[in-house]
């Protein structure tokens, strides 16, 4: 349902196509199932989500679970496991407690998972898909143009490679003065940008997410964002 992107320096990197699934985040203590709610290698388990076998860290989250062991590969344990990582019948392992986040041959303790210190080299110990719960965001645009055409549109995070409803597709406006919603899972407390055109119109970031703008971003969260009137400018 998503594919993210940032605003201009980010934009091309998400159009190359991310492609990766979503959760929703579930309050362990309300009632109700959470299946097929939970983030990419989690399962639900009595109402509550967690993290499938050999996995570990947030299951609410959309990326939340890493694997508790580095990526096979051949000849690891000849060149030597890397940190918190040991050598087990020519394949290298976590220590128990520790997470594959890095990317690297290195394993990171939980601990260090989502605690506001960088850890990794390219910060993913703390990216937002993997730190903060998913949830459903409803938002709701109106095309006040009377210029014969729908609206394009497209909603950008801010704080990672994102784009809904993908790099090839598109939401529409529903005709004049017609309110349409649409839902999209996103990372609690990240950023998000509305951008869209019509003809030779832009609103927001604009279709491709390359433009600026003052007042076309919402903070990810359970309520509606109204995005103002869309009237021909």
């Amino acid at each position: 349902m998503r594919i993210a992107l940032s605003l201009p320096s980010l934009a091309f990197a998400a159009f190359t196509g991310l492609a990766l699934g979503c959760a929703v985040y579930v309050d362990p203590g309300e009632s109700g199932s959470c299946e097929d709610i939970c983030g990419q290698h989690a399962s639900c388990k009595k109402g509550v989500c967690v993290c499938d076998s050999g996995y570990d860290g947030n299951p609410e989250a959309d990326q939340g679970c890493q694997p508790t062991s580095p990526p096979p590969e051949a000849g690891a344990c000849e060149r030597g496991c890397g940190v918190n990582a040991y050598c087990s019948d020519g394949l290298c392992y976590c220590d128990v407690g520790s997470i594959a986040v890095c990317g690297t041959g290195d394993c990171l303790p939980l601990s260090q998972l989502c605690d506001d210190n960088v850890d990794c080299f390219n910060g993913a110990d703390e990216a937002v898909e993997i730190c903060s719960p998913t949830v459903v965001m409803d938002w709701s645009v109106i095309d006040s143009c009377a210029d014969g055409y729908d609206i394009e549109w497209r909603l950008y995070a801010q704080d990672r490679d994102w784009v809904w409803p993908s790099a090839e597709t598109v939401f529409y406006t529903g005709g004049l003065d017609v309110e349409v919603i649409e839902a999209i899972e996103c990372s609690e407390g990240e950023l998000i940008c509305f951008g869209g055109d019509a003809g030779d119109r832009t609103w927001g970031v604009g279709i491709d997410g390359l433009d600026d703008c003052d007042d076309c971003c919402w903070e990810c969260g359970t309520y509606v964002a109204e995005v103002p009137y869309l009237i021909c400018n």
